[in-house]
């Protein structure tokens, strides 16, 4: 039987066709592939299988007349801008053998070019080797072009991430309308639910097929038969788009292998997302919560307190969450300055402070050796606290492991204390080059301890904990009240009396803008409002927009957020007009956050109210769909959806409603995947975890996701992504 930890091996197979190819080659590689193949060897693999060196997928690189080979790696249509960058590279050098691998498959080059019918061989890539032949200026040079599906990304042995599809984002209600304007008026869809994946735009069509096509593949080579079920509009689109995948039907004929498959839509849950922690069991002190926010409000105490809150907090959160974000590797972070190498080196000064000359700097996080495996799981899974004490417990082994002359020291673990630890292996390379994956996650560690922003994430959470018990006894236009004294521009009078420093304990815009999803996600728990109450709200939010806008506008530098939310690079750019409007575009967006959920029977609340006794607490919805699968006392959840692939399949349904046909349950299975269409939190990989191990459901549980979510990406992916038209190179 075909265990988790055997399944998470599988994404290193599919890159043994690549690397078979690229022998004496010169690897060109665009930014999503990379990314994959970052969390499998990295280019070292490349490079161990022979390759001559790695470059750039860009229209800038090129070759010398010593290299006449070359491997390009794409993640997208072998079409528009990948065909210029590929005709560019091979103009300007002087190959006489090129190899194409795509991660689209055939098919849906066929899809893509308006061919709705299968056809023998495979004519797009025969005439684009022509092509490639042509290029290279003359016909009887070699040329190849193949489909391997390198899109995964194994980033612990409970996590595998489809990193190319980074931004696949369930649709919204402005998406919805979007469609609609597009059509005729009897035709028009009422909800996201009614939606089909004819209904969708081409690109989202293609995004969609393409990841059918490697969920797929990968399940092939596991000799997988899987039964799907969806929670969510998207999630019911692309589930229904596998189980009726030709080539998906006739692999589950004799596939001997069983699994279920959940996707879940992201926007089935957006709180503990936009949370800087998530609600699970660690006891709590509220002292300071109340303090700040009492600062913030004023001194005006409108919120009241909680004796104890239970959270848990991963050290992981923060660091992909203050550690800056990895431009071309979405589910990664900069260690130090950017621009420095992609390796380990040890550089100029003896000082080790983040962006000084000294730093060593590092994004990539390649399969590590055992102990810095272990870290990373651990990182992963563990509260912060303990995953602080295994950093530093790995740094000492290390470095006693190689006679380095540490210094013991026990108590807090400080920064300080951390990097101590790493400066002692730059006497070494050899030591160094051997515990290179500790050593950089305990940079991380270190570069985020001492981040300027962890003052602020601290005062996020505690406005959030406060905000959440608010929730139960006011109806949601008085809670939301609460944010607008936190609206005034950062470093003002308001802020200079109240004792905060500029910008480390104060909420700038992209603070404000997370609370803002936080409170929407959880509109429908508060109190129903009084009649009257939807005309409050909306000259509530005309308040807020207003508030809004002139904290933007008072930004000296534009955070990205920012940039992409308002379209001007600089704030010199930015004019009140532009700010008033994306704010109040992103407005609209919030509205329809709250009813994410409507379409849902039984599984349509995360949040549960004060009785007096118990405080008020959030309830993931991941928890809540695992509850149901594997509680062996509850019934089938009307809401966890069965999707069908066949006649078979379809008569059973049928027949289940009149007669006692069993239908197929997700924990029917020895394996069952979690698929989150829209990305994964940390600390939502140690709510899987932990709610297994409780349950103890006899069924293995992996989660497979299309990125690992930091609380930053949420706005960027409901405010600036292009949901309907992802960017599929045409």
């Amino acid at each position: 039987m075909l265990t988790a930890e055997d399944f998470t091996q599988l994404p290193l197979l599919m890159w043994e066709k690549v690397f078979a190819k690229v022998k004496k080659a010169v690897v060109f590689m665009d930014d999503r592939s990379a990314e994959a193949l970052h969390w499998s060897g990295g280019a070292g693999a490349l490079l161990q299988a022979g390759a001559r060196n790695v470059k750039q997928f860009s229209s800038f690189e090129a070759c010398g007349e010593n290299e006449p080979k070359a491997v390009f790696v794409v993640s997208t249509l072998l079409k528009g801008r990948t065909v210029d960058i590929i005709k560019d590279i091979i103009s300007l050098s002087h190959f006489q053998y090129c190899v194409v691998f795509t991660a689209v498959p055939h098919s849906v080059h066929l899809f893509a070019n308006n061919v709705s019918t299968e056809m023998d061989g495979f004519p797009v890539f025969e005439q684009f080797e022509e092509k490639l032949c042509e290029w290279m200026g003359n016909m009887n040079y070699t040329a190849e072009v193949m489909h391997s599906p390198v899109v995964f990304a194994p980033v612990s042995q409970q996590l595998i991430v489809a990193s190319p599809f980074a931004h696949l984002f369930p649709l919204l209600p402005a998406d919805l309308a979007s469609i609609n304007a597009k059509r005729p008026e009897k035709k028009r869809f009422g909800t996201l639910s009614d939606l089909d994946g004819h209904s969708l735009p081409v690109e989202l069509q293609i995004e969609i097929k393409s990841l059918v096509s490697a969920l797929n593949s990968m399940f092939e080579a596991a000799g997988m038969r899987e039964e799907s079920f969806a929670v969510g509009p998207m999630s019911r689109i692309i589930a229904g788009e596998l189980a009726n995948h030709n080539q998906a039907k006739n692999r589950r004929k004799t596939a001997p292998n069983k699994a279920s498959i959940i996707f879940i839509d992201r926007t089935m849950d957006l709180t503990g997302e936009t949370r800087h922690l998530s609600v699970l069991d660690l006891d709590v002190e509220v002292g300071e919560c109340a303090v700040w926010a009492e600062q913030s409000m004023g001194g005006r105490g409108a919120l009241s307190l909680p004796q104890e809150l239970y959270v848990v907090e991963l050290l992981l959160n923060k660091i992909s969450g203050l550690v800056k974000k990895s431009v071309s590797h979405p589910g990664d972070v900069n260690l130090g300055q950017p621009g420095r190498p992609t390796f380990i080196q040890p550089v100029g000064s003896e000082e080790m402070g983040e962006g000084e000359e000294g730093t060593w700097a590092t994004h990539t996080m390649p399969v590590p050796p055992s102990s810095a495996r272990l870290l990373w799981e651990s990182m992963l899974t563990s509260k912060h606290k303990e995953a602080l004490m295994e950093v530093r417990r790995h740094l000492v082994e290390a470095a006693t492991k190689e006679k380095l002359p540490i210094k013991m020291s026990m108590g807090r673990v400080t920064p300080d204390q951390l990097c101590s630890y790493v400066k002692l292996f730059r006497s070494s390379w050899e030591a160094l080059e051997s515990h290179c994956g500790v050593l950089q996650l305990g940079l991380a560690t270190a570069q985020t301890l001492r981040h300027p922003g962890l003052a602020r994430w601290d005062s996020c959470l505690a406005f959030e904990r406060l905000l959440l018990q608010a929730l139960g006894d006011s109806d949601f236009p008085a809670v939301l009240r609460q944010l607008l004294p936190l609206m005034k521009p950062r470093g003002g009078e308001d802020s200079s009396s109240s004792g905060s420093r500029r910008g480390q304990d104060e909420c700038g815009p992209d603070e404000l803008i997370l609370l803002l999803i936080y409170l929407y996600t959880l509109a429908e728990e508060a109190q129903h409002s009084a009649d009257g109450g939807e005309e409050e709200l909306e000259k509530l939010e005309r308040e807020l927009i207003g508030a809004l806008t002139l904290v933007i506008t008072q930004e000296t530098e534009l955070s990205p957020l920012l940039q992409s939310l308002t379209g001007c690079a600089t704030a010199e750019e930015l004019t009140t007009e532009r700010a008033h409007s994306a704010v109040g575009k992103m407005f609209e967006t919030l509205r329809g956050l709250s009813h994410m959920r409507d379409h849902l029977k039984q599984l349509r609340s995360v949040y549960t109210a004060s009785d007096g006794v118990h405080q008020a607490s959030y309830r993931p919805f991941l928890r809540q769909i695992l509850e149901e699968v594997f509680h062996p006392d509850r019934p089938e959840c009307p809401d966890i959806e069965h999707m069908s692939g066949g006649l078979t399949d379809l008569l059973k349904t049928g027949f289940s409603m009149f007669m006692k046909v069993s239908r197929p349950r997700p924990r029917d299975n020895p394996l069952l995947f979690l698929f989150l269409v829209g990305g994964v939190t940390p600390s939502e990989l140690r709510l899987v975890k932990d709610t297994v191990a409780a349950l103890k459901p006899g069924t293995q549980v992996l989660v497979l996701s299309t990125r690992l979510l930091r609380p930053a990406d949420i706005p960027e992916l409901l405010f600036s992504a292009q949901r309907l038209r992802p960017d599929v190179s045409f």
